[in-house]
């Protein structure tokens, strides 16, 4: 039997005489490195193709990803979109704002001042705080019972300082939604039916769709032109009905907000900031420490009952100036993060009820402040950021309020009691209000009536019926690379993330 025999080679690729090497017959190193360009190439062109038509999809892969909640779907949506189209967390917070001023004027209006508190998780740098509120009345404007419009103002600097897309995007989703119209919220037509003069308004029920002609008309200028022609510009003189007042058109012309500086409190392992004038809420969170309640324990009734009993009678020692104006103001916020690990809120509100009285030539109605005491009724409204300083990527998140009380309660059940943050903002809630105290009954939670006869000890019920005080704090979180965001049902909104 004859065999052939054949030396080994390795011709690929030690052979001289060979000049190339087809796909076909690599072998040995050279196949790894073949095989290596060719894979690489067939993902770079899949990535490719994905970016460009599965922007969502691909964003999702890389864990390119955010979250924006408010009191309003469509506003939540739009933010989303914004995040979806390239832009940051500031330019979702900003959009979706805007949003809530078309949906929601009995809580956001053009006409309004609030905060906006932005922090990078990354960076680990302090965070911002611009102030569109405390420098908004003058003595023409409080003539007229109004609050300087800060809104817009405030909004463009922020954006100009922080924003990523440009303005005209930014903004366009709201004058879409002005234009062609949105659904009525329940308690934005409650608020119109206690008007007298519809102004703005016709008569509406929740469920119609609405359209603000002259509102979208507002944005579409400010829009393309920025806020100029809304300070100084065109629109100024529709603001007051083209009724000639020079010192009130110089008022609205050289306002501007302001970056002002943040306090910090440690609450276990976890940092908070929060604008520097809040000396309430330092106070609560220097009593929750005190308890030195540990988080074992922070979910027992009697650890409950201890926090809420040490917040009231801390409430009516100090006598929180703001207790009086809880029923009467109105806020909203909305809170976003984005795939940067920017967190964002923004919050905003009206001094008292929205008064149709007020009304402007250029869509949107005045906060009123017909009293010296609505005026600082609005500085109440906190912001506030908060991450483990213990872990690098442990919780942090954004939310806002218009209540430090309601924000103690917050932070103790997702920091301390360690909640999901839905079950942390729809947990029963007690309130200080000017008569008493009110807690809401959820009969879902064993412990809710022990704490409601613990307190009875130590004030008066109000007379307020606790299921009418809707105030809604939306809430995004993050823990490692997962985000959670809640839209308080007390707002009736709904957060959007991707």
């Amino acid at each position: 039997m004859n065999y052939v025999h054949q030396t080994p080679t390795e011709e690929c690729p030690l052979t001289k005489e060979r000049q190339g090497c087809s796909l076909s017959d690599c072998c040995g190193f050279r196949s790894i490195i073949c095989s290596f360009i060719s894979l690489t190439g067939l993902i770079t062109t899949t990535l490719i193709l994905q970016l460009v038509y599965d922007n969502n999809a691909f964003q999702g892969r890389l864990n390119i990803h955010g979250a924006v909640a408010t009191d309003y779907i469509n506003c939540s949506q739009i933010g989303t979109k914004i995040l979806i189209k390239g832009g940051n967390a500031v330019d979702a917070a900003i959009a979706s704002m805007l949003c809530m001023t078309v949906v929601a004027p009995h809580k956001a209006s053009l006409g309004s001042g609030g905060y906006i508190i932005i922090y990078n998780h990354g960076y680990k740098e302090k965070p911002k705080v611009i102030d569109f509120l405390n420098n908004t009345t003058s003595a023409e404007f409080d003539e007229l019972h109004v609050r300087i419009p800060a809104m817009l103002r405030g909004l463009e600097y922020t954006h100009t300082m922080y924003g990523k897309l440009q303005w005209q995007d930014v903004v366009e989703p709201s004058i879409i939604l002005a234009r062609e119209g949105f659904e009525v919220s329940r308690d934005f037509a409650y608020e119109t039916t206690r008007n007298v003069n519809l102004g703005l308004f016709r008569h509406i029920n929740a469920g119609e769709i609405l359209a603000l002609p002259k509102l979208a008309n507002t944005l579409e200028l400010v829009s393309k032109f920025g806020t100029n022609v809304f300070y100084n510009g065109s629109i100024s003189n529709e603001i007051f009905l083209n009724k000639t007042n020079e010192r009130l058109l110089n008022d609205l012309s050289s306002y501007e907000p302001k970056v002002i500086t943040v306090q910090k409190s440690s609450l276990s392992q976890y940092a908070i900031y929060y604008p520097s004038n809040f000396n309430f809420l330092r106070s609560i969170i220097e009593e929750m420490n005190m308890l030195n309640i540990s988080k074992e324990n922070a979910s027992s009734i009697d650890s409950e009952i201890i926090v809420a009993e040490s917040i009231i009678k801390l409430a009516l020692r100090l006598k929180n100036p703001y207790v009086n104006y809880t029923q009467s103001r109105k806020f909203t916020g909305v809170s976003s993060i984005d795939w940067q690990d920017t967190y964002v809120s923004i919050i905003t509100g009206l001094s008292s009820p929205l008064n149709l009285a007020y009304n402007t030539g250029a869509g949107f109605v005045f906060d009123n402040i017909d009293n010296i005491d609505n005026t600082n009724s609005l500085l109440s409204l906190i912001p506030i950021i908060f991450f483990d300083e213990a872990t690098v990527c442990g919780l942090r998140g954004v939310f806002s309020t218009d209540d430090s009380i309601i924000a103690g309660q917050i932070l103790y059940n997702l920091l301390l009691r360690s909640m999901n943050v839905s079950t942390a903002v729809e947990y029963p809630r007690y309130y200080v209000l000017s008569d008493g105290i009110a807690i809401e009954n959820d009969d879902r939670h064993s412990g809710n009536r022990l704490l409601h006869d613990s307190l009875m000890a130590i004030a008066s019920m109000s007379k307020v019926d606790p299921n009418m005080i809707t105030k809604s704090v939306n809430v995004i979180i993050k823990r490692k690379n997962l985000i959670n965001g809640h839209s308080d049902s007390r707002g009736d909104g709904l957060a959007s993330r991707f």
